[in-house]
């Protein structure tokens, strides 16, 4: 049975994936599909590859950058309730691939669980986070991460330690991100919410998260201050048609309402290009592009 009559009810062709995504910009999705429940979702995957039939997951879309000429194949959103779940039992935080991370943050607060507060403020999914530089080694999510759950290309259930699961995410071996597990530690309401507070102040402060049609460009380059190498290039204050890096964070850029995905790639590579030129400097994407 082809796809489109078995996923009839939560499949759509040709969709526009701009509204789903911060920037707001690119083209169509071959098929944009939105599961209801877990075992809907596991089913789509496995048809999609026996199919051969390319899948991308799609959460809150914050640092997704879509071409103007759209995607080929299946894109997965995981906006359904029942996929962005966060459960809390003792010190134990089970949360699924598009539960946010706010609600993470949140949840595991409530419940006198530390170790997250850091992060309070950024957007994004909690499978989402796993595949950018939240996601590697030293970050407070790999740091009170006990396992993950997840799908292989083989379309298997399985469940994978932190080791396991970094040693996967480096050679990018394809697997799709069911839920994750953190191990946190019990510490008093007041104290956690005080660290919270300050976070997010600090992080209101320095980074235009809060700003429509905003996204963050790279990782941090370890050791070296991104604006200093801004700064040598001679392009912190870099501005290209509707494109232009953030006044407040020279690693976001804002992008001008009717700006093509075109004009950002464009402007990606001139900047990457100077970075180089005059630093030496090949600076890693945060931003995913499709």
């Amino acid at each position: 049975m082809a796809l489109t009559d078995q996923f009839a009810e939560i499949l759509k062709a040709q969709e526009p994936l701009a509204p789903y995504t911060a920037l707001q910009v690119g083209g169509r999705a071959q098929f944009l599909a939105e599961p209801r429940h877990e075992a809907e979702l596991i089913h789509l995957l496995q048809c999609c590859w026996v199919e051969k039939l390319p899948v991308r997951i799609l959460a809150s879309g914050t640092n997704v950058l879509v071409r103007d000429e759209g995607v080929t194949g299946v894109v997965c959103r995981l906006a359904a309730p029942a996929l962005q779940q966060v459960v809390v039992q003792a010190n134990r935080v089970y949360a699924t691939a598009g539960a946010s991370l706010t609600q993470l943050i949140t949840e595991a607060a409530r419940h006198g669980l530390a170790g997250l507060e850091s992060l309070i403020g950024i957007p994004g999914s909690v499978g989402g986070a796993l595949h950018c530089s939240l996601g590697q080694t030293g970050s407070p999510l790999l740091t009170w991460m006990a396992r993950v759950e997840l799908l292989d290309i083989r379309g298997q259930r399985r469940s994978v330690s932190r080791e396991e699961w970094e040693t996967l995410a480096a050679k990018r071996s394809g697997s799709v991100v069911l839920a994750v597990e953190f191990e946190l530690e019990p510490d008093d309401a007041e104290s956690i919410l005080r660290r919270l507070r300050r976070a997010w102040i600090s992080r209101h402060a320095r980074q235009p998260f809060f700003i429509p049609r905003t996204a963050k460009l790279f990782q941090e380059p370890r050791g070296l201050s991104l604006e200093q190498l801004l700064e040598q290039a001679g392009v912190r204050h870099f501005r290209m048609g509707g494109v232009a890096l953030h006044e407040r964070d020279a690693n976001f850029i804002v992008v001008q309402p009717g700006t093509s995905a075109r004009e950002i790639l464009h402007f990606l590579e001139h900047l990457r290009h100077r970075l180089l030129e005059h630093t030496g400097h090949a600076l890693t994407l945060e931003l995913d592009i499709w």
